[in-house]
């Protein structure tokens, strides 16, 4: 979250924008970061938008749904990156908890689908890349009343994976230049 501070006459007040970073797979050069840029600075909700093509994400200020983000993304010609994290649950005993904490966990901004195991006390989250996912999650399952912990959580090795895949194509690239 970012805090801005506008000045209105004699007094002084604190706007707080929300970022969101997601990763975003087949950003190749500078022209591509230029055109997610363009596109989602023109989504409804989104004030602004910054892509990095070293690491291969976009970070986006505004209210917007991750949902539109990668709808957005997608209309570019690009793809955004999902990921997998599991919970380890507390207190989980029956199917009207387990309905319950599907529902919670569901109605969390980008998840795109949930699976809770009474038997194993766990959940499965597939969901859009967006950093601070797994605490999003585990955040959620607690306010419904079972308390979680992030097993693992895909998307921080995924995206350590994505950044070494693309420093390797970029290193390629500057030496198949370097060789014309």
């Amino acid at each position: 979250m970012i805090r801005a501070g506008l000045d209105s006459g004699a007094r002084r007040e604190q706007i707080e924008v929300m970022t969101q970073t997601l990763r975003i797979d087949g950003m190749t050069c500078a022209s591509c970061t230029a055109r997610i840029e363009r596109v989602l600075t023109r989504t409804e909700g989104v004030s602004a938008a910054r892509a990095n093509l070293m690491t291969g994400t976009v970070a986006v200020d505004g209210e917007a749904d991750p949902a539109l983000i990668a709808g957005a993304v997608a209309k570019a010609g690009f793809v955004a990156v999902e990921a997998t994290t599991r919970l380890a649950l507390a207190d989980l005993r029956d199917p009207a908890g387990q309905a319950r904490l599907e529902r919670a966990l569901g109605a969390v901004p980008g998840v795109l689908a949930v699976s809770v195991t009474l038997a194993g006390e766990a959940a499965t989250v597939r969901h859009l890349a967006l950093s601070g996912m797994g605490q999003a999650l585990a955040a959620a399952s607690g306010q419904a009343g079972f308390p979680a912990r992030v097993v693992n959580d895909d998307s921080r090795a995924a995206l350590a994976a994505h950044r070494a895949d693309e420093a390797r194509a970029l290193a390629l690239s500057v030496l198949i230049a370097g060789m014309l």
